[in-house]
């Protein structure tokens, strides 16, 4: 007698024959960062699905080979309603449900007669019926609609980390106390599947350079080899035992908490850090800083320069001082033919900061969490050094805002810079920008570097400031950060101008796709907004971590079980 799991397997086995060559099926497919992930480890998408008609045309221009629908694959009512169980098969399948409500407990009637009230026919999810939060967590259903009519191989659903608190909201508790997300699990194992939930930040796969905490559910067929999940990035140890060096690092979760929805779960530095694989101690994990994603190009206009209907809001300019004065002590960021000194803010109504305290990053720090909307800025403000003559690196500096010094007709002396270095060289007596290459060694020592300062560190655990060499926050939907520079006085300290900073919120085009750690290459179509370039980047899943898990669930693709 042929059981339920033998069926199954039988199952996907003819389907395997019948589907061909490897190949994935993508739910909510958005903009394509996990397209363009699954597809750098290896696999071919063959269908993308999604609602929004903005997304399947830019789906559409960067992935021509991908066959697109739009639809909506939940609302039975919708126009476009399409159903998952009848799309076509593939082994597989790649879905990011809608998060942007997993964090609002706000619909306990979805949860009146408990979570058994969910079924595949997914009447009860309708819009019409329930709050749009919930309908936003009902998504989710949809991969297992999938999955129960066509077993593919593996799934990988991407989402919020709140996703593993979704249930009713108890009267003790602020969000959902978890039981439905259980109950979802408990129906992929129905289907015969195992799973493992990781909790991964972007902004340790590089060229990510954005702090962006997600939660990946990845599951596979029982019967076939369980992948090696475990990250492991390179970190850096610096414990007496390891001397300083680069290391493997492993995560290291904090006693759970009541609180928790899992025993695992979380965000890295509140519920998990990385450990030295050699000696246990914390160890930081190779990260991009946010300056990596910077067009410093233009730096816009300065705060003076902003008048009429343009001027800064009093709640925006004590934001830029605030960052400001935080980061003053930093030093100078190196760029191409010259420095600038800036830090990433917040500016946005949901960006509220404590007395005293500033959410501002450093360009050398991670950029934050890109949400769907533009609410991030760049402040700045940078210096020209004139470097004609070998003249005096003190005397020849000033602000971007003076007047240069006379150009000649003997050669190129200016400079955007606030480290330079002595070539050295019997005949080569000027300073020159980081940029150039250095002179040749001989005996003499006359080759340095100057900095005008040194590092701070700032301890206070409530400002959410960073620095460019951390990486940002994870990017968000809302117009919530911008870049600020100040103007330096060369003797160390002098009153802030805040005229003198530049403040220009990020640009979609270019700023925040590389904060998405998308290709160069992608393209926007003609027409669509920031707005709507913004939303598309924010909902994105970051391709280099889709890539990683899809790597590492090869091995069991291509094993005989899968064959």
């Amino acid at each position: 007698m042929t059981t339920k799991m033998e069926t199954r397997r039988s199952y996907a086995i003819i389907g395997s024959d019948r589907r061909g060559e490897l190949d994935a099926v993508e739910m909510f497919a958005g903009y394509g960062g996990m397209t363009e992930g699954v597809e750098q480890a290896g696999v071919p998408t063959r269908l993308a699905v999604n609602h929004w008609d903005r997304a399947i045309e830019s789906h559409a221009k960067n992935f021509p080979h991908v066959d697109h629908q739009h639809a909506d694959l939940l609302d039975e009512t919708a126009d476009r309603y399409a159903d998952p169980a009848r799309l076509p098969a593939a082994k597989v399948l790649i879905a990011a449900p809608s998060c942007r409500h997993h964090s609002r407990a706000n619909a306990e009637r979805m949860y009146r007669d408990g979570p058994n009230l969910f079924n595949y026919q997914l009447a009860e999810a309708s819009a019409d019926k329930y709050a749009n939060s919930e309908r936003s967590r009902a998504t989710a259903i949809c991969p297992l609609r999938y999955a129960a009519a066509h077993q593919p191989l593996v799934a990988v659903i991407e989402c919020t980390i709140e996703l593993a608190q979704w249930g009713p909201k108890a009267l003790n508790r602020s969000t959902g106390d978890g039981s439905t997300f259980q109950w979802w699990l408990a129906e992929w194992r129905r289907l015969g599947y195992e799973f493992e939930i990781l909790f991964l930040n972007s902004g340790f796969f590089p060229p990510c350079p954005q702090s962006r905490d997600r939660m990946y559910c990845v599951f596979w067929q029982q019967g076939l080899p369980r992948p090696d999940l475990r990250h492991r990035p390179d970190a850096y140890c610096t414990s007496s035992r390891c001397g300083g060096q680069w290391v493997t690092a492993t995560q290291a979760w904090k006693p759970s908490k009541p609180s928790w929805p899992l025993q695992r779960w979380g965000r890295h530095g509140q519920q998990y850090l990385y450990a030295c694989t050699a000696c246990g101690t914390e160890a930081q994990p190779l990260a991009m800083p946010a300056y990596t994603a910077i067009d410093f190009s233009d730096l816009g206009p300065t705060v003076g320069e902003r008048t009429g209907g343009n001027a800064l809001k009093p709640k925006t300019l004590e934001r830029i001082r605030r960052g400001v004065n935080k980061f003053r002590d930093f030093p100078p960021l190196v760029i191409q033919g010259g420095i600038v000194q800036g830090i990433i803010t917040p500016n946005a109504g949901n960006t509220y900061e404590h007395p005293g305290c500033s959410r501002s990053r450093h360009l050398t720090h991670q950029l934050f969490a890109q949400s769907t909307t533009l609410e991030h800025a760049l402040v700045t403000q940078s210096f020209i050094s004139e470097m004609r003559g070998g003249g005096s690196f003190k005397a020849g500096q000033d602000d971007v805002l003076s007047a240069t010094h006379t150009v000649t007709a003997g050669g190129l002396h200016h400079g955007l810079c606030s480290f330079a270095k002595f070539n050295g060289g019997p005949t080569d007596t000027a300073w020159h920008p980081l940029t150039d290459p250095l002179g040749t060694v001989t005996t003499r020592d006359t080759t340095g570097l100057i900095s005008l300062t040194m590092p701070v560190t700032h301890a206070n655990s409530g400002d959410r400031y960073r620095s460019v060499v951390e990486q940002l926050a994870a990017l968000t939907t809302a117009r919530e950060r911008y870049l600020a520079t100040e103007q330096r006085d060369l003797d160390g300290g002098g009153p802030l101008d805040l005229d003198a900073i530049h403040f220009r919120m990020l640009r979609p085009r270019n700023e925040l796709r590389r904060a998405m750690a998308f290709p160069d290459r992608y393209e926007f179509v003609e027409g669509h907004t920031q707005a709507d370039i913004t939303r598309g980047l924010g909902n994105a899943v970051t391709p280099p971590v889709s890539q990683w898990i899809m790597r590492r669930l090869l091995p069991a693709l291509t094993s005989e079980a899968a064959a």
